[in-house]
């Protein structure tokens, strides 16, 4: 692996639960 294939799963691994978490928050705010 590349250090920028390192970097770009890194940033994936950080970006997907950050989501997840603003998602489950914005739909609790709407309920």
């Amino acid at each position: 692996m590349k250090y920028e294939d390192v970097g770009r799963a890194a940033c994936r691994f950080m970006i997907v639960p950050i989501a997840q978490h603003l998602f489950m928050i914005e739909t609790s705010t709407w309920k």
